[in-house]
């Protein structure tokens, strides 16, 4: 009886030393296969990150915009404090109702700087951005948002 307890508990030991390796090796190659499909990946995903719904009475009225659901890591969005949740409504105080963002960006260079007018939980702020290269064409500028056009 003593030898099949012993057996027993080595059982245990083994099963247990097997599932925390197990669970190391897992976590340690999923981290670094996630690390590198991250810096080869940019493009927004299909369901994108859900923004903080925005006030139910804003302080400023709202009519249209860009509600900005992702901010992508390392852009020159995440180095000016912009936020998932922020509305867009302005670019260097062009009024983004009758004008498209891509269209307006374009007239700009990599390295140059927008202030980006925003909505952020019912105020209005104005945001200085120093645009960077786009990632997949490095010729054309980037904010670094990821966004959806709100009905104006």
């Amino acid at each position: 009886m003593e030898r099949n307890s012993r057996t027993s508990v080595w059982i245990i030991i083994a099963a247990l030393a097997g599932l925390i390796i197990g669970c190391l090796g897992g976590l340690l190659f999923g981290s670094v296969i996630g690390l590198g499909l991250g810096r080869i990946s940019q493009p927004a995903p299909p369901d994108p990150i859900p923004a903080p719904a925005p006030p139910a009475e804003p302080e400023t009225p709202r009519q249209g915009g860009l509600l900005i659901t992702q901010v992508a890591p390392d852009s020159p969005a995440e180095a000016a404090g912009i936020q998932a949740g922020d509305i867009v409504v302005a670019l260097d105080g062009i009024s983004l109702m009758e004008n498209r963002l891509p269209e307006l960006i374009r007239d700009y260079e990599p390295n140059d700087s927008v202030t980006l007018t925003l909505l952020r939980r019912g105020r209005q702020i104005d945001v200085r951005v120093s645009l960077g290269t786009h990632p997949e064409q490095p010729e054309l500028p980037w904010i670094g948002i990821f966004y959806r056009e709100l009905p104006g």
